[in-house]
C-alpha cells in the first residue's frame, strides 16, 4: 500500500484503538504528530487516536495534552447526547412508535470506549406510516423541524445534537429497494441506549446499510477512516452470526457488490481482520486501486463537504450509466459532460436551488447568472479539480457505482 509514514502511523493508532488496545509511539522521530493529529480530527477519530497512546514523546507533551483535553470535553458531550436519547427512545416506546437506531447510535456500542466513537447527530428509523407521528413526538421533546430531504426529515435542538428521522434507507445515489426497508423490521434486535434498550437493525442490515450510506457519500463527498471502523467492527464481532451468503444477495440487489468487496478488502489490509471469503470470492481488487481507494479515502475525511476542490471532483467524476464504455475516452467525454451538465443545469433545478423563480419565472436568467457566478468565484478550485475528478471517475467505474 502507498501510504506515507505518518498515515501508516494514524491507521496503526485507529487499529489499535478499535480493539482495544494500546501502543507506545514515542521511538520514532520522524513522525510528524502535527499532521497526524490534523488528520485524525479530519476524520473524526482524535478520540480513537487518543485512546491508542500512552504518550508521543515528551517533545510532543503540548499536542498530547490538547488532543486529551478535547477527547474529554467531546465524551462528555457524546454521553450527554446519549442522554438525551434515552429519553426519545422511551417517548417512542412509551407512544407505541417502533423506532430504530442507525449508524452510530448503533454500533457504538460494539467500541471498547463507546463515548469515544463520536456522533455528529443522530439518524433514526420508523416506518413511513409512523412518520408524522414521529415528527410530533419529537416536536414535544423541544426539537425543531428544520426540513425534510429525499429520505428522512432533520430536526435540531437547542441543546442536543440534530436528529434526521428516516422512513428509508435509500442512499444518496437513489439506490434501495422497498422490500428492504420493509424486511429490516422483521429482523431488528435490541441494543443498549444509555440506561434503556433500543431497537437497531440486525447486524447483517446494519452492515449492508453501513455499506449503502459509504457508497453514497463515495459519489458525493467521499468517507474517512470512522465509517471503515463502524464496518470493521460488524464485521469482526458479528463474523460468525451474519449470515454472509443472505447478506451478499442483499448488496446485489442494491448495486454495491463491487464496492463491498473493495471495502472488506480495505478493511483487512489496515485493520489486519478476517474478512468472509464468501463476499471477497465474488470479484478482485488490485493493488493499483486499493491504493487509489485509501489515497480517496485520506482525501476526503469526514469534512469531504467543505473542501470546494473534492466537492467539485466528485461532481465532475460521478456519471452513472457510463460503466461500460472504455475507460480513458469515456472518462474525457464524461468530465466534459458533467462540466456541461454543471454549467448549464435544468430549469427544474435552478427552480430548486432559488425558490424564487417558481413564482417568478422571468427570474430564471438572472438565477442562472447567479448560479453561474458561484462557480465564478470559486473558479480555482474548480479547474484544480478536473484532473483529480479523471482519477475518480475511475475508481467509481472500477467500483461499479
Amino acid at each position: 500500500m502507498n501510504m506515507n509514514i505518518n498515515q501508516r502511523q494514524l491507521i496503526d493508532c485507529i487499529s489499535a484503538a478499535i480493539h482495544g488496545n494500546k501502543i507506545n509511539a514515542s521511538s520514532n522521530k520522524n513522525i510528524n504528530w502535527t499532521k497526524i493529529i490534523e488528520q485524525a480530527y479530519k476524520h473524526n477519530v482524535q478520540a480513537l487516536l487518543y485512546f491508542s497512546l500512552d504518550k508521543i514523546g515528551e517533545f510532543n507533551e503540548k499536542l498530547f495534552e490538547d488532543i486529551k483535553k478535547n477527547t474529554i470535553i467531546t465524551a462528555l458531550q457524546q454521553m450527554k447526547h446519549v442522554q438525551q436519547l434515552e429519553k426519545v427512545f422511551r417517548k417512542f416506546k412509551d407512544n407505541n412508535v417502533a423506532l430504530a437506531g442507525l449508524k452510530g447510535i448503533a454500533v457504538r456500542g460494539l467500541y471498547e470506549r463507546p463515548e469515544f466513537r463520536t456522533m455528529s447527530d443522530c439518524d433514526l428509523l420508523v416506518q413511513k406510516y409512523n412518520l408524522e407521528r414521529g415528527k410530533q413526538l419529537l416536536l414535544k421533546l423541544g426539537y425543531i423541524y428544520s426540513g425534510c430531504e429525499k429520505n428522512h426529515l432533520s430536526f435540531k435542538h437547542e441543546k442536543f445534537l440534530p436528529i434526521d428521522l428516516h422512513w428509508t434507507l435509500e442512499d444518496k445515489r437513489g439506490k434501495g429497494s422497498a422490500d428492504f426497508d420493509k424486511e429490516v423490521w422483521k429482523n431488528v434486535i435490541e441494543i443498549p441506549i444509555g440506561k434503556e434498550k433500543g431497537l437497531s437493525l440486525s447486524w447483517e442490515d446494519t452492515l449492508v446499510h453501513l455499506l449503502m450510506h459509504m457508497a453514497g457519500h463515495t459519489v458525493n463527498n467521499g468517507f474517512g477512516i470512522r465509517q471503515l471502523c463502524d464496518v470493521a467492527l460488524v464485521i469482526e464481532k458479528n463474523f460468525h452470526s451474519i449470515n454472509w451468503t443472505s447478506f451478499y444477495k442483499k448488496i446485489k440487489s442494491i448495486e454495491i457488490e463491487k464496492f463491498t468487496i473493495a471495502v472488506f478488502i480495505t478493511c483487512k489490509e489496515l485493520f489486519k481482520i478476517e474478512v468472509p471469503y464468501e463476499i471477497t470470492k465474488h470479484g478482485e481488487f488490485t493493488s493499483k486501486y486499493l491504493d487509489m481507494f485509501i489515497n480517496y479515502m485520506y482525501s476526503c475525511g469526514a469534512q469531504g463537504r467543505f473542501d470546494l476542490v473534492n466537492v467539485y471532483s466528485n461532481q465532475l467524476a460521478y456519471n452513472p450509466g457510463n460503466n461500460g464504455a472504455s475507460e480513458n475516452n469515456e472518462s474525457k467525454r464524461s468530465i466534459i459532460k458533467r462540466i456541461v451538465k454543471i454549467l448549464f443545469p435544468g430549469i427544474q433545478e435552478i427552480k430548486n436551488k432559488f425558490p424564487y423563480t417558481k413564482k417568478i419565472i422571468v427570474l430564471i436568467p438572472l438565477a442562472w447568472c447567479l448560479y453561474i457566478g458561484g462557480y465564478i468565484i470559486k473558479f480555482k478550485s474548480f479547474i484544480i479539480s478536473i484532473p483529480i475528478s479523471k482519477r475518480r471517475y475511475k475508481l467509481f467505474k472500477y467500483l461499479e457505482l
